[in-house]
């Protein structure tokens, strides 16, 4: 299956892209997206992931905030980012 991945902040920095398409065997969970993503984009990607900041990591698939245990489905659309702050 095929799902679509947004980079944005230091996703987007590390892995040098805003967007790409990803495929995944049929009912992989975002953790397996992840763990792909990691071992594509080494080790400034996985211990992005394995940071304590990462608890605080926005994924969303389809708009929805999600855990890693969410099974994804072809043509998902997941967003990955550290929450933006402003003021």
């Amino acid at each position: 299956m095929i799902v679509f991945v947004k980079f944005l902040g230091y996703f987007s920095q590390i892995t040098g892209k805003r967007e790409e398409k990803v495929s995944l065997d049929r009912g992989a969970t975002v953790e397996v997206l992840l763990n792909s993503l990691a071992k594509k984009y080494g080790k400034r990607f996985e211990e992005a992931l394995s940071s304590r900041a990462f608890r605080s990591a926005v994924i969303l698939v389809n708009g929805e905030q999600v855990d890693v245990s969410r099974k994804l489905n072809h043509g998902d659309r997941i967003v990955i980012s550290f929450p933006m702050g402003g003021g």
